[in-house]
């Protein structure tokens, strides 16, 4: 090993030029760096949509001035909003280069009515509504017992008799074609794309196969059209006039302190952990405040957990509080709702599509989608560490004593009044330097190591040390030492007084999403489909056939193939065509 090993925690290039959480003067940097304006557009399976249903979408994030996929924001912000100006589902999409997809099942506590799916990026909302997506959506729940807010006397048409047998592009040209128009029930089907073979891989599609509601004649929004609106004069901000920080390099938590024991003293330069002890990857990071007191954390990294923790790292850390960003700049209030209205007399369509729904969540464990294990990653100081596994030493009561006894190059300093600290003598050093040493245990920072000198040692699985001296967020560590308990959760047997927790909006996992195959007729016959939803797939790979293969289910009726798609050069594609299964 090396003697000093240092952690550098790398700005992205708006960081170092707004450098406003750094405390750095980049002033010059900041005239010259323009970013180009985003826009987001989502492709979603359906505007009608009962509650216990999924709701599937996939997510463009384009450039305003040419409308190709934008490489710079990371993460996107998806949420369905009430009526009554109320976010009741919110989820946070991983953009990899441009893209990205997710689903959630809509909450069965929902109230039927007119409700708004939104999405945007950070950066987005620097130019406010008119860069955030919208999408009028109508829910319905049919179990609640007045539906006087959507149901009508009136007749209602049916959407079936407005679809037109093909949509064409603006060239008049057919670019979707299925190998035939009538389809038996659970019958494959194939659809093929009309895009020459050599030009498919520059594309990025989505497609929703779902059959169309009679019950609701509201119109979906498509790529093409929602670009065709988009002005572009002003297609780039100046970094200097952005307010909201985007998310160039991963996601950011944001948040600032105050001194209340001692409002007038300095706030510039104050070192705060976060711990997100998440099983998997674990992540530990360490910010600077700048002279008002604030930080921000930039988290490139996947993880699971729902909390973390933040904590001054100061031996006056009980005098500071800690707030976190939450809100976003948008006025939900300035929202316009559509109403929609379904006939009394189709009301017994619903509960029939609701019992499908029932019937389909009964065999979930046979049909569900898998998700997309997280990677796991290397912790922050890298993989040159003595680990010792306690199962294989002699167990002592504490850690105190098993330090003492094999943890070699570690020793307890005592600080007076019954506390001391755990210090990590340098590898091929003789003497400690009286630096204490990094205190990590089940993925969080702990400045109190107190907590665990006395803790029982039967409960720690193994302690890890790293014997070199450590330059990380601008704190000086002579060495870490990691324990990690059997179960993961000694953040909940100890005191949390100077730490501040907070429940973390982890992002979206990915998924595998997973239709059924007929291809052998044998399999999962006795296993009923009434799937509405025959196909879903945020990010089609067209093979050399050009072609996408699915099947039908037990339900027949009219069902409509959507598919939607961005060419490398900024070419939006927006193709629907119908089948009908008998």
């Amino acid at each position: 090993m090396t003697r000093f090993r240092k952690i550098l925690i790398g700005f992205s290039l708006l960081m170092m030029a707004t450098a406003g959480l750094s405390g750095q003067n980049s002033a010059i940097k900041r005239d010259l760096i323009e970013l180009p304006k985003e826009k987001l557009y989502v492709h979603h399976n359906s505007n009608m949509i009962l509650t216990g249903e999924p709701l599937y979408y996939a997510v463009y994030n384009l450039k305003m001035h040419d409308h190709t996929l934008s490489e710079y924001s990371k993460i996107a912000y998806i949420e369905l909003i009430n009526d009554g100006s109320e976010v009741v589902h919110r989820q946070k999409v991983r953009l990899n280069g441009g893209k990205g997809f997710g689903d959630f099942i809509i909450p069965m506590n929902l109230t039927s009515g007119p409700y708004k799916l939104i999405a945007y990026t950070r950066m987005a909302l620097n130019n406010g509504w008119s860069s955030v997506f919208q999408s009028d959506i109508a829910i319905i729940n049919p179990y609640n017992d007045n539906q006087n807010k959507i149901i009508s006397n009136d007749s209602i048409t049916d959407i079936s008799q407005q679809s037109k047998a093909v949509w064409k592009d603006s060239g008049n040209n057919t670019l979707l074609e299925l190998n035939k128009k009538k389809y038996a029930k659970r019958e494959q089907v194939k659809l093929m794309l009309k895009i020459p073979a050599s030009e498919i891989s520059n594309y990025s599609f989505s497609i929703s196969v779902k059959k169309v509601d009679s019950l609701f004649n509201g119109e979906m929004n498509d790529i093409k059209s929602e670009f065709e609106q988009v002005a572009y004069n002003n297609s780039t901000y100046h970094v200097k006039t952005i307010k909201e920080l985007p998310e160039l390099r991963g996601e950011l938590i944001t948040g600032s302190i105050k001194n209340n024991e001692n409002p007038g003293s300095g706030l510039y330069n104050i070192q705060v952990g976060l711990s997100i002890p998440d099983p998997v990857n674990p992540i530990i990071k360490v910010a600077s405040t700048n002279k008002n007191g604030e930080f921000f954390f930039n988290i490139n990294r996947e993880y699971d957990s729902d909390k973390a923790f933040l904590e001054v790292l100061s031996t006056d850390a009980k005098s500071y509080e800690i707030a976190i960003d939450h809100a976003n700049n948008l006025n939900y209030d300035e929202l316009q709702f559509k109403d929609f209205k379904i006939n009394e007399n189709s009301y017994s369509n619903l509960l029939e599509r609701s019992v499908n729904n029932q019937i389909e969540n009964s065999y979930i464990d046979v049909k569900k989608d898998s998700l997309i294990a997280l990677k796991k990653e290397l912790p922050f100081f890298g993989s040159e560490y003595i680990q010792y596994n306690l199962d294989d030493y002699t167990r002592f009561k504490t850690v105190k004593e098993t330090v003492i006894e094999f943890i070699e190059g570690v020793r307890l300093r005592s600080d007076g009044d019954n506390s001391a600290h755990f210090e990590v003598r340098e590898e091929g050093e003789y003497n400690y330097n009286n630096v204490p040493g990094l205190l990590i245990v089940d993925g969080a920072i702990i400045t109190n190591h107190n907590n665990l000198i006395d803790y029982d040692s039967r409960r720690i699985e193994k302690i890890n040390v790293i014997r070199d001296r450590f330059y990380y967020g601008g704190q000086v560590y002579n060495g870490i030492i990691y324990a990690e308990t059997f179960d993961g959760n000694f953040y909940n047997t100890i005191s949390l007084s100077n730490w501040k927790r907070i429940q973390l909006f982890p992002v979206n996992r990915v998924k595998n999403y997973n239709f059924p195959l007929y291809s052998n007729t044998g399999a999962n016959e006795r296993i009923p489909d009434y799937r509405n939803q025959l196909f879903w797939n945020p990010d089609l790979q067209i093979t050399e056939t050009n072609e996408v293969v699915f099947y039908t289910s037990d339900l027949d009726g009219l069902f409509e193939v959507a598919l939607e798609g961005v060419a490398q050069n900024g070419e939006l594609l927006s193709m629907k065509t119908y089948l009908k299964v008998e």
